[in-house]
């Protein structure tokens, strides 16, 4: 017996998540322009998509074919929320001869991004030296990400 069975694919058509996804005529699957998926609201998808055939070029037996497609979308975390600092101003009273390391305050910062982009680390800058007027002194400090690679 010889059988001769070949299909028209017309496209590829999405069975669902149409609202976040486009797909093109060769299968390309791409994010819909001004949707925002993110990750710490969703973490993943599932789509399925299906092929368009030309019902005329159907074999009777094509239907046991598998034409439904599954694709698991994982969404990766990006770096995009700025740190807070939980406070606008922060006041500490150092003792005029301090020991060393002694602490006299701490800070606190927090980012809404996940994983390795949420991880925050802050320092001052230059050596502190207070200039002995007003008794306040602003810290030149910087906060910056820390990015731990395993």
């Amino acid at each position: 017996m010889d059988l001769n069975l070949f299909l028209k694919v017309e496209g590829v058509e999405l069975l669902n998540g149409t609202e976040l996804f486009k797909v093109d005529p060769y299968g390309l699957v791409s994010v819909l322009p001004g949707v925002d998926i993110d990750r710490e609201r969703t973490e993943r998808i599932v789509i399925k998509a299906k092929l368009k055939v030309n019902k005329s070029s159907l074999h009777p037996k094509s239907f046991e074919l598998c034409q439904i497609a599954t694709a698991e979308i994982l969404i990766d975390d990006v770096n995009d929320h700025s740190p807070k600092f939980t406070q606008k101003v922060y006041r500490f009273r150092i003792d005029p001869f301090p020991y060393n390391n002694t602490e006299v305050g701490s800070l606190r910062a927090v980012d809404g991004d996940a994983e390795e982009f949420g991880h925050l680390r802050y320092r001052i800058l230059d050596e502190f030296v207070p200039d002995g007027h007003g008794g306040e002194e602003p810290l030149p400090f910087v906060l910056f990400q820390v990015f731990f690679i395993a």
